[in-house]
């Protein structure tokens, strides 16, 4: 027998444990641990109750052959309590009976089957209130029947556990003889019957208090307490597999949630989850309309998935994943999966290419390096690493911001093809330069004759950014994606970042899937040596990053030139934002002043939209304080019908044709669905960044 006292003063930490903390407006600070080995929980146990923390949940079961512990703790006052795991079925009732004769009352029982024995675990509080019984080891008869006698005596069901005893379904339960709400019962019930149990309660207004799952007769049953009550919104799942719970964990914890139940049981050799969460931050209605708009918008662009994060004056106050990141095993999107951001990655390189601007002042590393340094020939930064063709002689006057504005004369389309063949990044960039063709006034290029003077005109080219990553490595001597990580991420406290995958799909990635249209897999690196190059994505500088949407509306906020842990000086964030002479909507990477989807438009301080194969992306500033970043894991309809929204909806707007030649975009249809949502919503306080 493990005992277990709230008194103890080991100190471990494990590297298994998750624990999550909400603050600002959350009534309480809690904990929550899953996976944890007995050792491992005995520690946790000892540290957290060490802290104030009082057990509240407690699950065993087994996963893989192991046996694991699952807990949840409140940080709040409350009488003098105690709790012991791992106990024998005797030992279980010695203990029980050593403490009703000391006054403690029990409030929680859960047992499990670990190793061929049977394991119980109890929570006790020191407090006086009415009468209670409680009972154990019950088969399913024995539990009704004992139902029944207490319910006819003026007892209510206040617990019930569900567990598997050599095969067959056993239930522990408590009974209080008190008034409360209405409330429902139910036991021995499928995954199936247990949905239905629940859709017909939650309908006629009653709240899931207790839920258990356990294995037997070859199927997961449920046992579970319903509640005709009111209080705040809340959310339930039951039977998470325990490779996903840490995902479905986290989507709530980013919308608000804090669990205030927690289970777990053994299916058939591996881990399932089950929980119930609450949330104070929110309103119903405001989480409806989020959760409203969102299905709408994946219906509506027939998208597979998508994530987003929205922020207010710099506090992350929301995050949510919404639809599939895997559709062919029915993996939802979590906040935690990196998606594809497209040319959102451009940000990144600009913060890059700003960062080196002030370490080369601030340290002297190299030559004194600014937007005005020179790029290609003998005095730029790339030398002769790249041959500048002939037809393009202008570009030996272009400047770093020319590149980073898009009007150093490379014309939009130049980057492709991506030929690897050409050798390693500069030759293959003197390759893409070389397949530029003339063009006269007469052509029909809108912007003009090609060659054009540097600074001339706006044309968006990926290739501008391609250079500017070989500048980045020309500049450090190492890959880009490194200097980037270590100089640009890591300051922000930004973990997730990769760039992404080239190759076939890997859910170990930590990448959702990527998918195109027509609901194929967008997958890179099929057709070598095309658009692949050293197994990285193509444009990399360009296009390359996928990261969460929490972390790319970190990126925002640590550039945005108002929070506290911004990564650039003043005056370098507003030189980055400072507007092209030639293009008033466009800085140094950045998008400005305005940006809209389907027929809406809004103003915005900064940002940028991004479309990659398999995915679009969006992150804004607004003048308002809010900022978001969106990103999808599908790329929409190529033509079809967007829905403007309007500011408000006084009658459902028309929908327009949207994908063809000078008609708005499909792929905004979520974008402008988020839009409306971040006038509507009374947002929280705190801030999860």
């Amino acid at each position: 027998m493990i005992s277990i006292n709230k008194h103890s003063l080991t100190k471990v930490l494990t590297a298994v444990v998750v624990a999550v903390m909400l603050g600002g407006s959350v009534q309480a600070q809690w904990q929550a641990r899953h996976g944890l080995t007995p050792a491992q929980y005995q520690s946790e146990f000892n540290e957290l109750s060490q802290q104030g923390y009082r057990l509240k949940c407690v699950s065993g079961y087994v996963d893989a052959g192991s046996e694991r512990y699952a807990s949840l703790w409140v940080k709040e006052s409350g009488p003098e309590w105690q709790a012991r795991h791992g106990l024998t079925a005797a030992q279980y009732q010695q203990a029980f009976n050593d403490f009703a004769k000391q006054g403690y009352r029990l409030t929680w029982v859960s047992a499990h089957e670990a190793s061929g024995q049977l394991h119980y675990q109890g929570i006790w509080e020191k407090k006086a209130g009415p009468e209670w019984q409680a009972r154990h080891g019950l088969t399913a008869d024995q539990y009704q029947q004992a139902f029944n006698d207490f319910a006819k005596q003026g007892y209510r069901l206040i617990h019930v556990y569900g567990y598997s005893d050599s095969g067959s379904a056993r239930y522990a339960a408590i009974w209080e003889k008190s008034a409360g709400p209405a409330y429902e019962s139910r036991h021995g019930l499928s995954a199936a019957a247990f949905q239905a149990a629940f859709n017909d309660y939650t309908g006629k207004g009653y709240v899931l208090k207790v839920i258990s799952g356990y294995h037997v007769s070859g199927e997961d049953q449920y046992a579970a307490i319903w509640e005709k009550t009111g209080g705040p919104a809340w959310a339930a799942r039951d039977g998470l597999p325990a490779s996903s719970y840490q995902n479905v964990f986290d989507n709530y914890y980013y919308q608000g949630y804090q669990p205030v139940f927690l289970t777990a049981f053994t299916s058939g050799g591996s881990a399932r989850m089950n929980g119930i969460w609450i949330n104070t931050n929110f309103k119903a209605s405001d989480l409806a309309a989020i959760q409203g708009e969102m299905a709408e918008a994946l219906a509506t662009a027939k998208i597979a998935g998508l994530s987003i994060a929205i922020a207010k004056d710099g506090r992350l106050v929301y995050a949510a994943g919404f639809g599939e990141a895997d559709k062919e095993n029915g993996i939802e999107m979590s906040v935690d999966h990196r998606l594809r951001i497209g040319s959102i990655s451009k940000t990144v390189t600009a913060v890059a290419i700003f960062r080196l601007i002030e370490e080369h002042a601030r340290f002297g590393r190299g030559q004194t390096l600014s937007l005005d340094s020179p790029v290609f020939g003998e005095n730029g930064i790339l030398g002769n690493k790249i041959q500048v063709p002939d037809l393009l002689a202008p570009l030996h006057d272009a400047k770093i911001r020319h590149l980073l504005e898009h009007t150093s004369g490379i014309p939009n389309g130049a980057g492709d093809p991506n030929n690897c063949s050409a050798g390693d990044l500069n030759h293959r960039i003197q390759y893409q330069l070389a397949q530029i063709k003339s063009a006269d006034a007469t052509s029909q290029n809108p912007l003009g004759p090609i060659p054009r003077p540097v600074g001339s005109k706006f044309d968006y080219s990926n290739l501008n950014f391609i250079i500017l990553q070989s500048v980045i490595e020309t500049l450090t001597g190492e890959p880009y994606e490194d200097y980037v990580s270590q100089h640009v991420f890591a300051p922000s406290g930004i973990t997730t970042a990769r760039l992404f995958k080239v190759g076939p799909y890997d859910p170990a990635s930590g990448e959702a899937k990527h998918y195109l249209a027509n609901g194929s897999y967008a997958e890179y690196g099929k057709q070598p040596p095309l658009f692949t190059c050293d197994m990285k994505p193509p444009g990399v500088g360009a296009g390359g990053w996928a990261m969460t949407a929490k972390d790319l509306l970190r990126h925002l906020a640590d550039v945005d030139g108002e929070g506290p842990k911004e990564i650039l000086s003043q005056d370098d964030r507003k030189s980055m934002i400072t507007a092209s002479p030639v293009w008033p909507t466009y800085g140094n990477g950045w998008i400005l002043s305005s940006w809209g989807s389907c027929t809406s438009g809004w103003s915005i301080i900064q940002g940028h939209n991004g479309g990659v194969g398999g995915a679009f992306s969006d992150l804004f500033l607004m003048p308002n304080g809010m900022s978001f970043a969106l990103i999808a894991n599908q790329e929409a309809p190529a033509s079809g019908f967007c829905t403007p929204v309007a500011s408000a909806r006084s009658a459902p707007p028309k929908k327009v044709a949207c994908g063809g030649p000078k008609e708005p975009v499909c792929a905004d249809e979520p974008l402008a669905r988020l839009i409306e949502v971040l006038g509507k919503v009374s947002w929280p306080g705190y801030n999860l960044f």
